[in-house]
């Protein structure tokens, strides 16, 4: 299982992620799309922070149970990645911990009309979509706009 360095799970019934995950050292591509009941399991933060030190590409899309305290703890482990897409999701914050994200270029949060606040950019962002997230507070737009090169945000200017 350590060579593994690619994982695409679509619309499974997978509620968590099991242990042997900590396994997968090389992982480097991760999307989890159209999960239900969508937890990652708490056992050890630092097994996970290392399990996910070489991830660049981890896509959360239309997860409905993606939490903002599950997130916040899928950010944390995620320090590397490079590329995070989180379309069409329900949670309402972006954490502050997303600015410790140094490598994070492209972020998506396209299609989640429940996102209201951002408390965290990444210093290296390049890309920021946020077609139809209606909800987004007006000083979070504003933040982006002056921190992020190309921020799509149609629908809500």
């Amino acid at each position: 299982m350590t060579n593994i360095k690619d994982i695409q799970l679509y619309d499974t019934s997978i509620e968590e992620l099991p242990f042997s995950f900590q396994n997968l050292s090389e992982l480097r591509d991760l999307r989890i799309v159209g999960n239900r009941m969508l937890r990652f399991p708490k056992i050890n933060d630092k097994m996970y922070s290392i399990v996910f030190s070489n991830l660049e590409f981890l896509g959360l899309q239309s997860n409905n149970t993606l939490s903002d305290e599950c997130l916040q703890t899928v950010l944390k482990w995620c320090a590397n990645v490079k590329n995070l897409n989180l379309l069409n999701n329900q949670f309402k914050t972006l954490p502050e911990c997303l600015s410790e994200c140094h490598l994070l270029r492209d972020l998506n949060v396209e299609f989640n009309s429940y996102l209201e606040d951002i408390r965290g950019i990444p210093p290296n962002l390049n890309y920021f979509s946020a077609l139809r997230c209606e909800s987004l507070s007006s000083s979070s737009r504003r933040m982006i706009l002056s921190q992020v090169c190309c921020f799509i945000l149609h629908h809500l200017i």
